[in-house]
């Protein structure tokens, strides 16, 4: 028998990733989601029909994408919350890809004529740990919004993308290079529609997966497909 929470998270099958024509994602341009986005589109072909759309931060993006089935949102495996988003969403929202990717070069940027050692640095939470002890930290939504902060002398330094450094004319003190990401995409519509009680049946075929033994000879059945260890700790129980 599927419980509560097997049913719930079975109510949007995932879409066929050509079916997805936007890609929302952290903004603004500059930042490594953004780039993985366009890849994304352009490995399947669709570089001409796919569209990025960029927001302040990818809870901001999940409050406000069209449940269509067109649109999905695209996350990294750092992204700080990324689980709060995938279980709190279920209902609308599934995981249908991930990819393995390099980010841009990261770096750590100041402003021109600033010091190598910045006492401030912008930067989002995901690489917080690059910035040096010596310097205070300053939480910004993206990577590229750090380059900004920067730029606009909120911060003495930032860590940022080596795109987002030029576009904003800052020089690059310290490289960390590339660094290998996971991309993670979510479908999200909406959920189909319930028939009643009865709606969240257990799929066909659910039961032939039970181990046979389960299925015809109850828990003690079940006991032979467990670890030897497992089997000898439940008999001890059961004795006492």
């Amino acid at each position: 028998m599927m419980t509560g929470e097997q049913a719930c998270a079975d109510t949007v099958a995932p879409a066929p990733p050509s079916d997805i024509r936007y890609l929302h994602t952290l903004g603004p341009t500059g930042t490594n989601l953004e780039s993985a986005a366009h890849l994304w589109f352009e490995r399947r072909g669709l570089a001409s029909e796919g569209h990025v759309v960029l927001h302040t931060s990818l809870e901001e993006a999940m409050a406000g994408v069209p449940r269509t089935g067109e649109h999905a949102l695209l996350a990294c495996a750092v992204y700080p919350e990324l689980h709060t988003l995938v279980f709190g969403n279920l209902r609308h929202c599934r995981m249908v890809d991930c990819f393995l990717w390099p980010t841009f070069e990261m770096v750590l940027a100041v402003a021109p004529g600033t010091g190598a050692e910045p006492r401030t640095v912008a930067t989002h939470p995901a690489p917080a740990g690059l910035v040096a002890p010596t310097s205070e930290r300053q939480l910004v939504t993206s990577n590229a919004q750090a380059a900004i902060d920067c730029a606009d002398g909120k911060a003495e330094g930032c860590v940022t993308t080596v795109v987002a450094a030029r576009a904003h004319g800052l020089r690059v003190v310290r490289s960390f290079g590339e660094v290998p990401m996971v991309y993670t995409v979510h479908h999200v519509a909406e959920p189909p529609r319930e028939h009643g009680p009865g709606s969240a049946r257990e799929p066909d075929g659910a039961r032939e997966r039970v181990p046979e033994a389960a299925r015809h000879h109850g828990p003690e059945g079940a006991r032979e497909h467990l670890p030897e260890a497992a089997r000898d700790d439940r008999a001890r129980g059961s004795a006492r």
